[in-house]
């Protein structure tokens, strides 16, 4: 029995099948055996009672189990362990351990999987091998796990011989070069080993499991391998493989290449069970000193049909440290580029690790286009000293044929470009033609700003698939317009892992204050000129005429009123008047530029300054511009402002207020009472 689950199954069907025995011997037909039936029978029925009781209100005490299998080479077998919980607790995960080359897993045995099947790889030599199982639980509202129970199988691998057609668990090297001793040899070896079978290296190794050089100091140095099958008359065949070490070796320096127990298998799937290894001496003098040189790299220099997932790296003679950029950020003196020069952005910015520097793209490459991996000169230096790289460093590789997708683009907008009348609390979306990723940047350089430059947001953003839109913080401004912006590097294109090529933007204007009426105040530029005096003075009497320009390139047309007022000194108003009439007749503000006059005259001693304003129908007033008009020489334009919502509050002198006081003061011609 491998669990409780399965013993509460059996036992009950034994229990079953059991009082159907006692029933049928308790009838007419067999009387002689019914003293039998309840001398031998009853007391395992009542026992099994007793044992089904237990079993179903047992919580989680189960013991540790072990169970011994007899497999052969190739043989499968299911492993299962159950755990029953309490009403207060709950099984958290699994955790299984394997022996090392003589069972492998090919299906479940991850965390959380209370089952798997293995596959006897090897022979274990009359040997039990264990596989354990430990289960933890964890009760509700903790986070903490504690070992629930612990199984223990006992494998025994045989080898029957119907696996030897096809290789022997025993991989065995026949030739190595160089050999076991050997002195003098060069730098740049490439080891080369002859293996009896057809042999590969075994996928999905952890790094204790792979081929590698050891020094005398400890370091390591791995291969990149390449094999050759050679297969002759009557099935046998062998295997030559040839070793290129990651990084060139030392001189004068003892190394041991290590083949591992599990770093090789058969076409049959069987890891060798036998380890091997041999030393050599490299030639020349140990020094620090010497150039650094590039060993090999991933992809090769000029590969073709590269897989588009790739990451690549570049392998040095020594362990290296940067110069100017840094790990894990961008850097512009080490890039990845495709042939049209966009910059490929990398998922973890420049990787190094002892010898090599690499760059794992963010989004796959495009298919069927050449890339270039590039380290600008001095920006590497052998680890320790102030060797660095005399020349660029570039490999190029292609990646393979395929179609690619269209380059990214937007779909749509929501408000419309150009939109009037927006609703104040709007969230401006953009829909784009393909997924969106964004860059780490976005949050920072992404704005939503004002027709001035004024930037109001900077989200919170959302992206959702092919959707990016931001949530202001605070309703939008009527009567104004906003462009929602995205720099080209804030966004990364699908079909070329690089940054998009253009910024991104769209632009609306929100409705004004009143909803009946929408008035592009934003749009409009406007300005207020007066003739040159000319020959003589300007004084008191004289005629002047205010000319008016006003330019509205929205086909929004509005109605209005001009007001002029005019001040006998800075703070000091002496009135105001309506244009055209007292009665306030509204003049039609039309699409394209408008031009108006205004005849006034000067009533007070110079100089005196008009202060013209626009007040569209329901809506605030603009300030169009200040004329002064001066006792001699020409009048000047003071300045032109864009403020749709300021206000002039004056007391009942008419000086003018800072801001409102209590009491009666007087703004936009009317008098309002301030408690």
């Amino acid at each position: 029995l491998q669990s409780y689950k399965e013993n509460r199954k059996i036992q009950g069907m034994c229990l079953v099948f059991q009082i159907i025995i006692l029933k049928f011997a308790e009838s007419n037909k067999y009387p002689r055996a019914i003293k039998v039936v309840k001398n031998k029978l009853k007391p395992i029925i009542m026992k099994r009672i007793a044992l089904i009781f237990i079993a179903f209100f047992t919580a989680l005490t189960i013991h540790a189990e072990s169970f011994y299998y007899d497999l052969n080479v190739g043989d499968t077998k299911p492993l299962n362990v159950y755990a029953w919980p309490s009403s207060n607790h709950y099984v958290s995960k699994y955790h299984w351990h394997f022996p090392g080359a003589y069972i492998d897993i090919i299906d479940g045995g991850s965390m959380f999987d209370s089952s798997c099947t293995i596959k006897a790889m090897s022979p274990t030599y009359n040997q039990y091998v264990m596989v354990e199982c430990y289960w933890y639980e964890r009760e509700y509202g903790h986070y903490s796990d504690r070992m629930g129970g612990h199984f223990m199988f006992y494998i025994k691998v045989s080898d029957d011989g119907s696996s030897s057609g096809g290789g022997s668990a025993v991989i065995e090297v026949v030739s190595s070069t160089p050999s076991d001793g050997d002195a003098g040899v060069a730098t740049d070896v490439k080891p080369v080993l002859k293996f009896n079978q057809s042999v590969k290296l075994t996928t999905n190794t952890n790094t204790a499991t792979r081929c590698r050089l050891e020094s005398n100091d400890g370091s390591k140095i791995y291969f990149n391998t390449h094999f050759d099958i050679i297969k002759y008359p009557g099935g046998k065949a062998e295997t030559e493989a040839t070793f290129t070490p990651q990084q060139t070796l030392q001189p004068a320096t003892k190394y041991t290449f290590i083949m591992p127990t599990g770093s090789l298998e058969t076409d049959q799937g069987t890891k060798n069970s036998n380890s091997f290894q041999f030393s050599f001496t490299t030639a020349g003098e140990s020094s620090s000193t010497g150039e650094l040189l590039v060993s090999s790299s991933v992809p090769a220099d000029g590969a073709v049909n590269v897989e588009t997932d790739i990451a690549p790296m570049i392998y040095f003679s020594d362990d290296v440290e940067l110069v100017s950029a840094q790990v894990g950020y961008p850097s512009d003196y080490i890039t990845l580029s495709d042939d049209e020069g966009r910059s490929i952005v990398g998922k973890y910015g420049i990787q190094l690790y002892k010898n090599y520097i690499g760059m794992e793209p963010k989004l796959n490459l495009r298919k069927g286009t050449r890339y270039t991996f590039s380290i600008a000169p001095g920006q590497v230096k052998k680890k320790g000293t102030n060797i660095v790289n005399k020349e660029r460093i570039e490999i190029s590789f292609t990646t393979v044929e395929g179609e690619n997708g269209e380059p990214m683009k937007i779909v749509s907008t929501s408000p419309e470009d150009g939109a009037i009348g927006v609703e104040l609390d709007v969230e401006p979306l953009i829909v784009f033609s393909s997924s969106i990723c964004t860059n780490e940047t976005i949050n920072n350089r992404m704005v939503l700003k004002k027709s001035d430059g004024t930037v109001v947001e900077r989200g919170p953003l959302n992206v959702q698939g092919e959707k990016l839109w931001i949530k202001p913080t605070s309703l939008l401004e009527p009567g104004t317009t906003y462009t929602f912006y995205i720099p080209n590097s804030c966004l990364i294109d699908p079909s070329t892992a690089a940054f998009v090529d253009n910024d991104f933007h769209f632009s609306f204007t929100t409705k004004a204050e009143d909803s009946g009426n929408n008035y592009p105040i934003e749009n409009l530029s406007h300005s207020v000129s007066c003739p040159e005096v000319v020959d003589g003075a300007l004084v008191e009497g004289n005629n002047i005429n205010l000319n008016i320009s006003i330019d509205n390139p929205t086909k929004t047309e509005f109605k209005g009123h001009f007001g002029v007022w005019f001040y006998y000194s800075e703070n000091y108003v002496l009135g105001y008047s309506y244009w055209p009439s007292e009665d306030r007749n509204e003049v039609k503000v039309l699409p394209g530029n408008n031009q108006y006059q205004i005849q006034r005259t000067v009533d007070s001693a110079l100089p005196v300054r008009f202060d013209v304003y626009l007040y569209p129908e329901k809506a605030d007033r603009i300030l169009l511009g200040s004329v002064t008009i001066t006792s001699r020489g020409t009048s000047s334009i003071q300045g032109i402002y864009k403020d749709a919502r300021s206000k002039d509050f004056f007391n009942l002198s008419g000086h003018r207020l800072t801001a409102p006081q209590p009491g009666i003061n007087i703004t936009q011609g009317k008098k309002i009472l301030i408690k």
